[in-house]
């Protein structure tokens, strides 16, 4: 059975499930459990499934639950949208950024701003590869209002990307 997890897991599941608007028992069907399982689990009540459904359900939803408590005490983030050192991506036709840890340092290699270790909302500890707060479900990087309702999000990301490709080719570090 499931033991020793993250206390934090059961919001990063039922987080990720709805915001891939999956219901309970699509996501029951493809980790070969029941409905009721996924509700426990959601709860968390790891022993409703075994060790190896709960990794199963973590992988689809694209939900990491084994970090190192000693890394995620010394993650660092950007906190600011557009910066190099966050991608952006598309999630249900909203625009979200993925903050990337940096390692000792203070101020951010892509744009310079200060580096925070914390969630802006809740002052939770940021976990490395996570877009949104583990304990307030909130987005780490707050999108700002142009991007957030831009009618074409693909586009906006195709541009992104192309510009970042530019800026690292003229970049004197490579």
């Amino acid at each position: 059975m499931a033991e020793n997890h993250d206390k934090n897991l059961a919001l990063k599941i039922r987080q990720a499930r709805l915001l891939q608007n999956r219901s309970q028992t699509e996501l029951a069907q493809k980790a070969g459990c029941s409905q009721g399982a996924i509700s426990r689990v959601e709860t968390g009540d790891f022993n409703a499934v075994s060790e190896q459904i709960l990794q199963d359900i973590c992988r689809f939803l694209g939900v990491s639950w084994e970090q190192p408590k000693a890394i995620e005490a010394q993650t660092q983030v950007c906190l600011t949208a557009g910066c190099l050192q966050n991608p952006p991506f598309d999630l249900n036709g909203q625009i979200h950024f993925l903050p990337t840890p940096v390692p000792a340092a203070q101020h951010c290699p892509g744009c310079g701003q200060k580096l925070s270790a914390q969630c802006p909302h809740c002052q939770t500890n940021v976990r490395p590869g996570a877009a949104f707060c583990t304990s307030c479900a909130k987005p780490l990087i707050t999108v700002p209002r142009e991007l957030a309702l831009h009618p074409d999000p693909q586009a906006y990301l195709q541009v992104f990307d192309s510009q970042c490709a530019r800026l690292r080719k003229a970049s004197p570090f490579n």
